[in-house]
């Protein structure tokens, strides 16, 4: 019955998401849906123009043979589409572009004529194409300083400027979900870990920062950071970066939590991506190697971090028998696999789908941190909540509800102790006049009744200026702050006239002698000093009411 009541809440939304998902399907209907056309390809009849050579492309995509800072010049004859003023989408991979249409330029994007900042960058071109251009030449000119890309043609399209921002999101909105959804997850968890202590709350600070770092890079891949910014050194940059830098988070957490030994090697490792991150930009820069060129450098760095870590884990698993490395194996393992198929992808030049394989195993493993984080805050809620329970009860009297002795204790020597508030700090001390002969004539349970009637009174008159407590059987304590001797009289008949009233609804006599005393520098050097002059207050109290006492001195 208790896990039924534990899950509840669960239950209950996961009823009323298939209730909803059923009657959505049941009633669902598409005439209220935004419908945005797809653009026209553009990928016929075009002409490579080497020189005076003119060769047919079979279809573009293409790729041609053509060398580093080469013009790669393509034409083809607009259609009649080109009646009106149209678009055209042309994606280019770190190369410089021009458009003519009959020898005349509309369109030019030039990278580091004036410096090698910002780098070059692959980027969607939207080409505004003046109306009445059917039938006329059209001719793009490619050219980039990099073999691998020089001769690389992408696929074009045309249409209204909405129905080409909507192909890109339809084709490469799911890389950008990703992206999103890593950042988010890195994010939460850095956000959640400032509510943890601070050394567990470290360790997910780390995958949290090892998270966000990641998800630059994905998002930078995704074809759509263009969204974002205009910012051509980001474009050109951010992904080249974040992924000589993602690692150093991730080394950290493995270096602090996962390995005991083989820590210096984490070291030299933090190290070199820390250098190398510093070095790809001011070696672009200074024109010694550009972004494109030394990222090889980082894959090279990634591959070998790679293989060190698996290696030390392995090594903590087998010889010191280690459950974190172990674990955190089983996720370096399935990570890898992506990896692999990701650097063979890359080097084999099919650049058109970088990155599609890492981040299928990317995504997959932030559901798994994700899944494993929620858990894991979960089990640090629960604990917290036993111990903030055991706590409560430690310190709660089981009678009255209010806080116990124990409590008492605590907080009058943290009030002592701070000079600000013993200097304003009031104790007050309560003890019930006619517990025993309740007890003896009436029983214990209507004993129980007048504590507990006792210190609701005590608690509605005295509770707003500080704390009460019961510190006995029929003896009650407060400690308030900034009551003057006025306030106190004046609680102090209203306190008495309440009691006055429930007593004239008892078979018995019900009242509660009380006492006070609050700090004086000169006299109560210790806690015990002002103890006694309250105690021997509430003294008098009672024993004035019997008429059988002398007041002490104070």
């Amino acid at each position: 019955m208790g896990k039924i009541n534990t899950y509840r809440p669960y239950i209950i939304l996961g009823f009323f998401l298939l209730i909803s998902s059923i009657l959505a399907l049941m009633f669902s209907s598409g005439a209220s849906r935004f419908i945005v056309d797809k653009p026209q390809t553009f990928n016929e009849g075009w002409i490579w123009m080497d020189g005076t050579v003119s060769t047919p492309i079979d279809s573009i995509p293409f790729k041609l043979d053509v060398g580093a800072n080469d013009l790669l010049v393509i034409t083809n004859t607009l259609p009649q589409d080109f009646h009106d003023v149209k678009t055209l989408m042309i994606r280019t991979s770190l190369q410089d572009l021009t458009v003519e249409v009959d020898g005349l330029i509309i369109y030019e994007k030039k990278y580091q004529e004036d410096s090698k900042l910002p780098p070059y960058a692959s980027m969607w071109h939207m080409v505004e194409v003046p109306a009445h251009s059917e039938g006329k030449t059209i001719s793009i000119t490619l050219v980039s300083p990099y073999d691998a890309m020089s001769g690389t043609i992408n696929y074009l399209y045309f249409g209204e400027t909405a129905e080409l921002y909507a192909h890109i999101f339809r084709t490469y909105g799911y890389r950008l979900a990703v992206g999103l959804f890593v950042l988010t997850t890195g994010l939460l968890m850095m956000f959640a870990s400032f509510f943890i202590k601070k050394g567990e709350g470290l360790r997910y600070t780390y995958l949290g920062l090892f998270a966000v770092t990641l998800s630059f890079w994905i998002i930078a891949e995704s074809r759509t950071i263009q969204w974002f910014t205009g910012n051509e050194f980001i474009i050109g940059s951010l992904a080249y970066i974040s992924l000589a830098i993602f690692p150093v988070p991730m080394l950290y957490y493995l270096k602090n939590y996962v390995v005991a030994q083989y820590k210096h090697l984490y070291h030299v490792l933090i190290g070199i991506f820390y250098v190398q991150s510093v070095l790809i930009t001011v070696f672009h820069a200074f024109d010694i190697s550009d972004y494109f060129e030394s990222v090889i450098y980082t894959q090279i760095f990634l591959v070998l971090g790679i293989i060190l870590v698996i290696t030390t884990l392995v090594l903590e698993a087998t010889r010191n028998q280690s459950l974190e490395a172990r674990k955190v194996m089983k996720y370096f393992s399935f990570l890898l696999v992506f990896v692999l198929f990701e650097l063979i992808n890359f080097l084999l030049g099919n650049f058109e789908n970088t990155s599609v394989f890492a981040l299928t195993g990317i995504g997959l493993l932030m559901i798994l941190m994700l899944i494993n984080y929620v858990r894991y805050l979960i089990s640090r809620l629960k604990i917290s909540y036993e111990k903030e329970l055991y706590e409560r009860l430690a310190y709660q009297d089981w009678l009255t509800g209010g806080k116990n002795r124990l409590k008492f204790e605590l907080d009058y020597d943290i009030f002592f102790k701070d000079d600000t508030l013993k200097k304003q700090l009031r104790l007050i001390y309560f003890d019930l006049d006619y517990l025993k002969q309740v007890n003896d004539q009436y029983g214990h349970q209507e004993g129980d009744k007048i504590i507990k009637k006792g210190f609701e009174l005590i608690e509605s008159n005295f509770g707003g200026f500080g704390a009460c407590y019961r510190i006995g059987g029929d003896e009650f304590s407060c400690l308030v702050i900034g009551m003057d001797d006025l306030t106190f009289k004046t609680m102090t008949f209203a306190f008495r006239s309440e009691i006055e009233v429930y007593d004239e609804t008892l078979p018995y006599d019900f009242r509660i002698s009380m006492g006070t005393s609050v700090y004086q520098e000169d006299i109560d050097r210790n806690p015990d000093t002002m103890m006694k002059r309250a105690d021997d207050d509430m003294y008098w109290d009672k024993c004035s009411f019997k008429g059988n006492c002398k007041r002490p001195q104070k």
